[in-house]
């Protein structure tokens, strides 16, 4: 079970595939499972990256409280870990309704 150190916690991460690199970012609540079909398809073509981020999943929970700037510092950790620099992201993101600026 491949594990990255990271400050205070350790992160789960599943690297499958060659090519361009594609990180997926889950939000809280969920876990780097969550884009199984997307890995197994995709790994055909690139290199597919997730992981799960801190308190879920398979990674230990932080005595850091969990936020974007957080989870961000951890995904370049983990891409410097596996010596990537040009990679493209998907985020699937959690917002509160009342946050959207509709007017």
């Amino acid at each position: 079970m491949p594990m990255l150190d990271v400050k205070d916690s350790s992160l789960f991460f599943h690297v499958k595939g060659e090519g361009i690199p594609i990180v997926f970012i889950h939000p809280p609540v969920l876990t780097g499972m969550n884009f199984l079909y997307q890995v197994e398809k995709l790994s055909n073509v690139f290199k597919v990256i997730t992981f799960d981020i801190r308190g879920h999943g398979r990674s230990q929970v932080s005595k850091q409280p969990l936020t974007y700037s957080l989870i961000a510092e951890d995904t370049k950790s983990l891409l410097d870990h596996l010596d990537i620099n040009r990679h493209s992201f998907v985020v699937i993101q959690q917002v509160d309704p009342s946050h959207w600026n509709l007017f």
